[in-house]
């Protein structure tokens, strides 16, 4: 999986190593790695609201599934 986006803020190394680690919680909880990174975006203390720009139906009915 990869984040194009990162490459410019992030050391290579560490792209991979967060890359692995969302794959490794999306195995754990049974989801897609962007559900993850969705579920965390919600659980921010911050109080992010992220908005799902999707036009892929599937990615829309799973949005609510974000562990």
């Amino acid at each position: 999986m990869a984040y194009p986006a990162w490459g410019s803020r992030l050391a290579p190394g560490d792209a991979q190593r967060i890359a692995a680690e969302l794959q490794s919680q999306a195995e754990r909880y049974g989801v897609e790695p962007w559900l993850v990174m969705f579920a965390w975006l919600l659980k921010h203390p911050a109080g992010i609201l992220p908005i799902v720009g999707s036009t892929t139906p599937a990615r829309i009915a799973a949005a609510p599934r974000a562990p």
